[in-house]
């Protein structure tokens, strides 16, 4: 597609590198980084986090590396802590003797502190001496790395070497006596210490207890209404760690509950807090928060609202809905209390032209120039129409204020191949804007236009459907802004004469002239996945398998159009070789058909059209059945990727 902004600049493609600036400070041991096994024993080693002061966003243990001579993994993965939220990496490779593991926050969240990140089950097989390595580079994304707001801050990690020696191990409690004595009785195991207990009302009904332990012990809440119920309600945590949390969810408001905490150790030691007590909140209706654009109503009512910058407008009219181009399909139904609880904006009441926000093919060209005669300014444009046969009319606007489309001067047909001449006569004093809008075959016109000043003859703003919440109109969002962090209100971050949201568009970074931002090698490792970036609002995004293209995946009806409009279809019979993922049976699968459907959306064509997604990783199928399972799922699946691998895809919305 050509473009009239690349017409007269020669841009040299260049990949753009980010160097990490935040101090590294975080380490990574495998504890115990030494010791003597007997063959055949089974012995747990734990990967220990240590941010020191950095908040950590998520670490990838990329790889852990053994010798499967000498050391068999207990299972195909390894025990997850309980620092992050999210694991979205844990596999083990037997045969290669690797360990992939990763783990994210969510929401924003930071973890800061030490823990344990994870524990692993050795079984020894054979006599030597044998090593645990963790494959590190300081300030690589990746290998094993600790990020914090996009950058590596792992400044170390503690590899460990084993030494194995034949025999057998000494049976339970035996601790063997010297020469003729007696038998001893071993060593008592040491007491689990639990401390740094924490309570947190999330909401009326939900409460989150945390604590820490001096060693890793599996952990266990008994609560209730009263003492004499408190072994009535049990939680557990089902992995050995150091940290521990629980969520204690279907409380009563306002009501005092009772707890303690039980710590089990390796040997099975226990340890049992007093009991303790915590007062769940007060019961209310909260203010929901949705995205920018949502459409929403109640059961009770026809009102359709839609939410700008946490706000409710009232939609005035059927004909105000279709001018914006609202769906109904889009509509999401909320209680008449949550409407209430939402504060009010102002009602949306006029209509629009009808738009649709995409960049048709642009005129190209551009030239403005002007002349001075008595209190008149004479201003002549000229350019030539886009060839495209889609495009059928261009609509010359003229504003007297920036970032504003303004009136119609005159419109053109696409018929003539050479370049269109247009004079305006305009006073003396004030600048003046105009902008070339394209104009399809369905009568629908390219809310994407670029805006030029008389007064500099240059291109001064890039209007989009984001020029609402556009304060410097270079076709970047304000808040979008934040995710390339610069400035909403500099319109050419750089000052290479290309508008921000230009740059972006094409793929080029707006902070350094002439740098390529997007990285399809990069994107290409990605392909299929479903993308998680926690420190840019939570978004969410697939990855195609054919473009590697990033698709935004913002509300649950979003993201079903998305898997329905980008799925292949598949028979019954295929799809049948595809295990899923919660089949108990789990047949054995197709691997080459896995292999090459990975990622994969897929349509049941011999059904009724339902859609399934392959796990890119485990080769398994989720089935996506309404719109808000395909969102739950979507998300549920994803991988964490920082701000600054964000913006190497091309993202589309």
């Amino acid at each position: 597609m050509r473009k009239f902004f690349f017409t007269s600049i020669a841009v040299v493609a260049v990949f753009f590198v980010f160097t990490a600036v935040s101090a590294n400070a975080a380490t990574l041991q495998i504890s115990p980084s030494t010791g003597t096994q007997l063959v055949v024993s089974v012995f747990t080693v734990t990967l220990l986090l240590d941010t020191e002061s950095a908040g950590a966003d998520g670490v990838d243990v990329h790889y852990l590396r053994y010798d499967p001579a000498f050391l068999e993994v207990q299972g195909t993965t390894i025990t997850s802590g309980t620092l992050f939220p999210n694991t979205n990496t844990n596999a083990v490779n037997a045969q290669t003797g690797t360990i992939d593991f990763s783990q994210v926050s969510s929401g924003g969240s930071q973890f800061t502190g030490q823990g344990a990140l994870a524990t692993i089950q050795f079984k020894a097989l054979k006599a030597g001496t044998t090593n645990l390595t963790l494959d590190f580079t300081p300030n690589a994304t990746t290998d094993t790395n600790v990020s914090s707001f996009g950058s590596d801050v792992l400044a170390s990690v503690t590899n460990a070497q084993f030494t194995i020696t034949a025999g057998q191990p000494p049976p339970d409690g035996g601790g063997g006596g010297g020469g003729g004595g007696g038998g001893g009785g071993g060593s008592s195991p040491q007491q689990v210490a639990i401390s740094n207990i924490k309570t947190e009302n999330i909401d009326a009904k939900t409460t989150k207890i945390s604590w820490t332990t001096d060693q890793p012990t599996k952990g266990e809440v008994q609560y209730g209404a009263t003492q004499q119920t408190l072994k009535d309600s049990v939680l557990t945590t089902i992995t050995n760690a150091t940290t521990h949390e629980v969520v204690l969810s279907n409380l009563t408001p306002q009501t005092t509950y009772y707890f303690q905490i039980i710590g089990t150790g390796s040997e099975n030691q226990k340890t049992t807090t007093a009991i303790q007590t915590f007062i769940t909140g007060e019961a209310g209706t909260p203010t929901p928060t949705f995205p920018d654009g949502t459409l929403v109503k109640s059961k009770q009512a026809s009102t359709v609202y839609v939410i700008e910058k946490n706000k409710k407008r009232k939609i005035a009219s059927e004909a105000v809905f279709l001018s914006r181009g609202f769906k109904w399909s889009a509509i999401i139904v909320i209680t008449q209390q949550q409407i209430d609880a939402i504060p009010d904006g102002a009602p949306l009441t006029d209509t629009t032209i009808n738009t649709v926000d995409e960049a048709f093919p642009q005129a190209s060209s551009v030239s403005i120039k002007q002349s001075q005669k008595d209190n008149q300014v004479r201003v002549t444009l000229s350019w030539v129409n886009p060839t495209d046969a889609n495009i059928i009319k261009v609509a010359l606007f003229r504003s007297d204020t920036r970032c504003s489309k303004g009136d119609v001067i005159t419109s053109r047909d696409t018929t003539r191949a050479d370049p269109i001449t247009y004079e305006d006569t305009l006073p003396k004093e004030g600048e003046y804007f105009y902008s070339i809008s394209q104009i399809n075959k369905q009568g629908k016109e390219s809310m994407r236009v670029t805006q030029w000043s008389n007064a500099s003859g240059k291109m001064v703003a890039y209007i989009t459907k984001f020029a609402a919440q556009d304060r410097d109109c270079d076709g970047l969002a304000n808040e979008r802004e934040k995710l390339y962090g610069i400035n909403p209100d500099n319109s050419d971050t750089d000052g290479d004469s290309f508008l921000d949201g230009i740059e972006v568009e094409f793929g080029y970074d707006p902070r350094a002239p002439k740098k390529k931002l997007w990285d399809r090698t990069f994107a290409e490792r990605f392909k299929g996945r479903i993308l998680f970036a926690p420190h840019f609002n939570g978004e969410a995004y697939y990855v195609h398998m054919e473009d590697a293209k990033a698709y935004y995946l913002n509300r649950p009806q979003d993201a079903f159009n998305i898997m329905r409009t980008l799925g292949v279809g598949i028979t019954n019979a295929d799809l049948a070789k595809i295990p899923k993922y919660d089949d108990s049976k789990k047949t054995q699968g197709d691997k080459k058909l896995q292999d090459r459907l990975a990622g994969k959306i897929l349509l049941q064509v011999e059904s009724l059209g339902e859609a399934w997604y392959v796990e890119p990783r485990t080769k398994e199928r989720y089935f996506l059945g309404r719109p808000q399972d395909a969102f739950n799922i979507m998300r549920s699946l994803a991988t964490g990727v920082s701000n600054e691998d964000l913006i190497k895809f091309a993202l589309k919305f």
